[in-house]
């Protein structure tokens, strides 16, 4: 490891030091680690408890068990993460030490700092460094059926983090035809390496169906993970909701048909283009295409385009050739795509200052957990209240959306949702008192302004009695 990577990763991890403070306040955050809570009490992931993205998160969240060891588990795989793409630039810069180096501390930077939530327990920080081995596998000198085979597995993987991450594949299948065309291989072993890279992406998904098969939820399991996710496409339009799904998803068809078009260029062209280049520049297209699926400004969606990013970058700052010039089309159309759809951001000298301020005690406790939040405050407040009051394994129930106060208190919802969001697109109301009418919950809160829930008024006034109110949250006790 040479000398600037080392100084590299200590810097990451001194930048990563503010994570660790963080309040329970992401929600994303909160709801990982509260199915994590119910895989390690024996509930049945997708059954008992749901969310829409496949396992591992929330596995990683069990072992976890808490927001600082979430966090302190992310920042291990990142700085692990960060060396796996410094040995991946060797495929692509070879003996081109400042290549290499330009693009790992981008990558490095772009994967830390709040601007696209890298301090924030996503799938995607998770999923990239499976996606990077993977390549790694793929990228091996005379790399043997073997190789291609885990290198499936580990692309497979990235996926069991979250779906998008499999359209890599797409970038990878057109490096095997490609390889076909500029490296003379025979047709019989392309075929082959193909076959086991294909069968190494398929035994982890097929592992998992046969797992939830055997619990019984097999399909829940692919409801969550599959079919409800082709709600997501396109789904930032919701006027558009009414219409076919061919019409909806024009947009997506038409992006679909660019990454073809340029595809096909890159193939035509592929006596002109060095390979390590053309791959380069369709991975990149590949993730960016990912990114908008769902055409939704979340930020760290944008994490899945970095590793792509960093290296065509480089290419453009270090690289002093036609590829210089070529790196300005990817991206150009890669940084057009965060404006285009208005993605969020995050300012990270806000965030490093008002944790600098607290370290430095000119902010209270309080007053550092008030910058992440105007109610996070209260819901430590009304955790404390809950935890007091009742038991361990006492199951309670928020309404509205704050999942933050079961990672906090660490007990369970009564019904298998989350977030209220989760109840209003995938439950009926009536049934949600049905199931609390059989296993009522310790405690309910009702969180101020929270959506109309009649239903949920008149179970109160018959089972419970008001305990307390904290900050307009009211808190029911149940009676019997």
């Amino acid at each position: 490891m040479p000398k600037w990577l080392f100084l590299l990763l200590i810097a990451v991890l001194l930048i990563r030091i503010p994570t660790f403070f963080e309040p329970y306040s992401y929600g994303d955050e909160m709801i990982y680690l509260t199915i994590g809570e119910g895989i390690r009490q024996g509930l049945t992931l997708y059954k008992d408890l749901h969310d829409n993205k496949p396992p591992l998160i929330y596995f990683t969240a069990a072992i976890a068990q808490s927001l600082f060891w979430f966090k302190a588990i992310l920042a291990l795989w990142n700085l692990v993460t960060i060396f796996l793409f410094w040995k991946l630039t060797e495929k692509f810069f070879n003996e081109t030490k400042k290549a290499r180096l330009v693009a790992t501390s981008i990558f490095a930077i772009l994967t830390n700092i709040p601007l696209l939530e890298g301090n924030i327990a996503n799938a995607e920080i998770f999923m990239i460094g499976f996606t990077i081995i993977s390549l790694l596998f793929l990228f091996k000198k005379n790399a043997s059926f073997n190789d291609f085979f885990i290198s499936g597995i580990f692309l497979s993987i990235a996926g069991l983090y979250k779906i998008p991450a499999l359209l890599d594949s797409l970038a990878i299948l057109m490096l095997f035809a490609y390889k076909s065309k500029t490296d003379q291989i025979k047709l019989i072993n392309l075929i082959k390496n193909l076959t086991h890279f294909v069968a190494g992406l398929s035994v982890p998904i097929i592992f998992t169906l046969v797992w939830y098969s055997s619990k019984g939820v097999l399909n829940e399991y692919v409801s969550a993970t599959i079919i409800q996710n082709f709600d997501y496409l396109s789904s930032w339009r919701p006027d558009d909701v009414q219409k076919s799904f061919f019409i909806r998803n024009y947009p997506l068809f038409v992006r679909f048909l660019i990454l073809a078009v340029v595809f096909a260029i890159i193939f035509v062209k592929r006596r002109e283009i060095d390979k390590n280049f053309a791959f380069a520049t369709a991975w990149l297209l590949t993730s960016t295409f990912a990114v908008t699926l769902s055409e939704r400004p979340y930020p760290h969606y944008l994490i899945q385009s970095v590793p792509g990013i960093s290296i065509m970058l480089s290419y453009f700052l270090t690289n002093k050739s036609k590829f210089q010039v070529y790196a300005l089309f990817p991206l150009f159309i890669v940084i057009a795509v965060p404006f285009y759809y208005k993605f969020w951001y995050y300012e990270p000298i806000s965030y490093y200052k008002s944790f600098i301020s607290f370290a430095l005690g000119n902010y209270t406790k309080e007053e550092y957990f008030q910058t992440f939040g105007e109610n996070i405050n209260r819901n430590y407040k009304i955790a404390k209240y809950i935890n007091n009051n009742s038991h361990r394994y006492n199951n309670i129930f928020v309404w509205d959306d704050s999942p933050s106060l079961y990672a906090l208190t660490r007990r369970l919802p009564t019904i298998k949702y989350v977030a209220g969001y989760h109840i209003n697109e995938f439950a009926n109301k009536k049934d949600i008192i049905d199931q609390m009418q059989k296993k009522p919950p310790e405690y309910v809160v009702v969180i101020p302004n929270s959506e109309q829930f009649n239903e949920l008024e008149i179970f109160l006034q018959e089972r419970y009695a008001f305990a307390l109110q904290i900050d307009e949250a009211k808190i029911w006790k149940r009676l019997y």
